[in-house]
């Protein structure tokens, strides 16, 4: 079995990262132009799994296994990058298979690969719990369990493609259980875990009921806000009731983190370069309204008008994965020191955030426009360049990975 250090581990993922911005380019490209030999459809299926196995998924389980690693032994370690590797394979496996026929037998077994490994990983994670000291190991945890629960809904759309059987308000509900426990369950509590980690490293020692109350307002909600993804639907009255219930919970939790966020800020921060806490910045605002845009979804008619504008879901979806996710994994990255981060990557990583924070905000008005009949015809020409762009700012994140700075 190999053993990948945390440094060739993220040049692989931010490889990966980049592949996934071409595939978003090449998207763009046949809506504005022509590419007939590729199927748009397929091209998305890719593009997604992609950026979830490839890219995120990738980069939280290095980060993971190299914060827990003093807890663990060579064996146990080689282990977990043995799945690692088997999540790889199986995620340019469905790189390839989904851009050449999208959902069939080989993209489904491709598929299939990344998820047992997840849960492989999950198993492991749990057996090794009670070793672990670390305030992160139980935002790992339930992290790993949704990204082992949102197999479920993958499943569930696997099963209705191979049959043929599919019911569109099914199709749209397990889509949606597929994506919330990712995006908000499994994505974002493996960012909490990052963040707890690096108050740990700082000294900073918050009180582990504290954590732990935090941690389980927030996985409670994350479990009941799947409701909140089913209200454009005329959900009955009990899941509206769940959903609120689930709100409330996240609030108090967000609550929670801000205090923590804001009351250990010179702490943590008092080291970190203007670039650092402006991107640190640029991510808390972000998250917070991607809480802000969740609470507000309770209400049927901003429901019914987000889930009925695919612009609208595309643009949440790109708010918490590239302005929430991947700039907070860059940032993790940043903060490692492993690498030389010269002039390209700094170039690269403010051009980065610039283009999504532009993507979004034209995203944002096509959507909002649309309330009023209004449509920009530009939008997509614009968008596509936005996506040139971001490739081109990736790519100098990659290039300036190439020199080492430390042994890690």
């Amino acid at each position: 079995m190999l053993k990948i250090s945390l440094r060739q581990g993220l040049k692989i993922a931010l490889l990966n990262f980049l592949i996934v911005s071409i595939l978003g380019a090449v998207m763009r490209y046949k809506i504005v132009f022509s590419l007939p030999f590729l199927d748009q459809k397929h091209l998305q299926e890719a593009h997604s799994h992609f950026a979830f196995y490839g890219w995120v998924t990738t980069a939280v389980y290095f980060f993971m296994v190299y914060i827990i690693r003093s807890y663990l032994t060579p064996l146990q370690i080689k282990q977990y990058h043995a799945l690692i590797i088997l999540n790889l394979i199986g995620s340019y496996g469905m790189l390839g298979t989904f851009i050449y026929g999208g959902y069939y037998w080989g993209s489904i077994v491709c598929s299939a690969v990344s998820l047992l490994a997840g849960i492989a990983i999950l198993i492991l994670f749990s057996r090794d719990y009670t070793k672990i000291n670390t305030p992160s190991k139980l935002w790992f945890l339930g992290g790993l369990a949704f990204a082992g629960l949102s197999a479920l809904g993958g499943g569930g759309l696997v099963y209705m493609k191979a049959t043929g059987g599919i019911v569109q308000n099914w199709y749209l509900a397990a889509t949606y259980f597929y994506l919330h426990f990712q995006y908000n369950g499994f994505f974002v509590l493996s960012c909490m875990g990052l963040f707890f980690n690096w108050l740990h490293q700082c000294g900073i020692g918050i009180e582990n009921r504290i954590s732990k109350r935090i941690f389980w307002l927030i996985f409670s909600a994350t479990v009941l806000n799947y409701g909140l993804s089913l209200t454009w639907m005329n959900a009955s009255g009990w899941i509206v009731v769940l959903s609120a219930m689930g709100i409330v919970l996240q609030m108090a939790g967000f609550i929670g983190l801000v205090v923590i966020v804001r009351r250990y800020w010179e702490d943590y921060s008092k080291s970190w370069s203007k670039l650092v806490k402006s991107i640190f910045l640029i991510i808390i605002l972000a998250f917070s309204l991607k809480v802000i845009l969740q609470q507000l979804s309770i209400i049927p008619q901003i429901s019914h008008w987000v889930f009925g504008f695919r612009t609208i879901v595309i643009a949440y979806l790109h708010l918490v994965l590239l302005v929430v996710v991947s700039s907070f994994l860059l940032l993790n990255i940043l903060l490692l020191e492993l690498f030389e981060t010269g002039r390209a990557f700094r170039i690269g990583l403010i051009s980065y955030l610039v283009l999504i924070l532009i993507n979004e905000a034209v995203l944002a008005q096509i959507g909002i426009l649309s309330l009023f009949g209004i449509y920009w015809s530009a939008s997509p020409l614009v968008l596509w360049w936005v996506s040139i762009g971001i490739v081109a700012a990736i790519a100098l994140l990659v290039y300036g990975l190439k020199t080492k700075k430390r042994a890690g």
